[in-house]
């Protein structure tokens, strides 16, 4: 298995309708998981020390292959 350290993987949300963030901005943090949500396309960025919410008409994630 590759090692991905250092990848970097791209979100891109289109016509975004609602935007919630909960979580130490001080600090940096990293996406633990990834999750459907409850209302029509909504995602979950569940992260190491919060959440962010995103409510948008499209979703694309970019990712990456690992060749330069």
């Amino acid at each position: 298995m590759e090692d991905s350290t250092g990848l970097v993987w791209d979100f891109n949300f289109e016509c975004i309708q609602d935007f919630e963030i909960s979580a130490d901005c001080v600090l940096g943090f990293f996406i633990d998981e990834v999750i459907k949500g409850d209302k029509g396309n909504e995602v979950f960025l569940r992260l190491h020390n919060g959440i962010l919410s995103i409510v948008a008409e499209k979703v694309s994630l970019g990712i990456p292959s690992g060749e330069s």
